[in-house]
């Protein structure tokens, strides 16, 4: 009777743990986790009921009572800790990473414009789909040459723009890769407007900048000098 309770418990504690993380972007995996360390939880309790002498009903009511609440707050601060660590528990450095070697990817792979143009009104009128609207960069036409077209392409995920570009003084392409910028996805990058400085790194052989910029993320890729 008293292990029947506390399945019972269990049962409606993990489908309410599933719920809520559903709803907050856990992943598979740390849900998982977390209900590794639920189980452990209750299997802990269900030691300590076997391990207390016989009592009267209204006394095992009470300890049955006491031992919910102790489960609930275990499940309450292991929610707090996976919400401070974030979805899939992703640090700057491997977003980073992961941007640079998708949007790397995309550049070697060279496929046909979507829009052929050098006028950037042109180019920025095609892509109707998006929720933003392709910007020129600051930072990014300090050194590029004329523009060639744009295709949609992607982010981790998320719809975006590749506007192509020529080097300077180069018969070479470059991208410059644009889709609203979502700190909840991307986490926190530099912001050119608040003295934010880009960050700089390589993959696949290229050379790739990442960057916020007048509301949305900005990655340019180029061959090295």
């Amino acid at each position: 009777m008293k292990n029947t309770s506390i399945d019972h418990q269990k049962k409606l504690l993990k489908q309410a743990t599933q719920e809520y993380y559903k709803q907050h972007s856990l992943d598979a995996a740390a849900l998982a986790n977390m209900q590794t360390l639920l189980a452990s939880s209750v299997q802990e309790e269900r030691s300590s009921v076997d391990d207390v002498p016989q009592m009267r009903s209204g006394g095992r009511r009470l300890f049955t009572l006491a031992m919910a609440a102790s489960i609930f707050c275990f499940v309450f601060t292991l929610g707090l800790w996976f919400k401070a660590i974030g979805p899939g528990a992703v640090t700057s450095d491997q977003m980073v990473e992961a941007i640079a070697m998708e949007v790397s990817k995309n550049h070697l792979k060279m496929k046909p414009l979507e829009v052929s143009s050098d006028d950037f009104s042109s180019v920025r009128d095609y892509f109707s789909e998006l929720d933003f609207s392709p910007t020129r960069s600051d930072y990014f036409l300090a050194d590029a040459g004329p523009m060639l077209g744009g295709r949609y392409c992607s982010i981790q995920g998320v719809t975006a723009a590749q506007l192509r570009y020529q080097v300077q003084g180069s018969n070479q392409s470059q991208s410059l890769y644009e889709t609203t910028y979502d700190i909840a996805v991307f986490g926190e990058l530099p912001v050119i407007e608040k003295d934010g400085i880009p960050i700089k790194t390589f993959a696949r052989g290229l050379a790739v900048d990442i960057w916020v910029e007048k509301g949305l993320l900005m990655v340019s890729v180029r061959d090295m000098p």
